[in-house]
């Protein structure tokens, strides 16, 4: 389960990036192979995905022989975690004053 603060900030920082519209903060639970659930039963944190796109010759899932992996999401994850490093520190630093 993500913590609410910080799911807030991943999901606002997302649309900053991307769009509201592009942001999906009410998608369905992913238990996969991840173990990323077992760090938020010791740390408030969010598990997100990027996305590789659904149509086209990136829209085939991990693990299939047609997966091709979308460059242009890495222009977007590295502008995703900027932003949320940013609002981070923004937040960080007014708390301070």
């Amino acid at each position: 389960m993500n913590t609410v603060d910080e799911w807030r900030l991943a999901t606002a920082s997302a649309a900053d990036v991307v769009g509201p519209s592009n942001v999906d903060d009410d998608c369905a639970l992913v238990t996969a192979s991840e173990d990323f659930a077992r760090f938020l039963q010791h740390i408030p944190g969010c598990f997100m995905e990027i996305g590789n796109g659904a149509d086209g010759e990136c829209g085939s899932s991990l693990h299939n022989p047609r997966y091709d992996f979308n460059d242009d999401a890495l222009q977007i994850g590295a502008d995703y975690w900027v932003c949320l490093v940013e609002r981070v520190l923004s937040t960080s630093s007014a708390d301070q004053k």
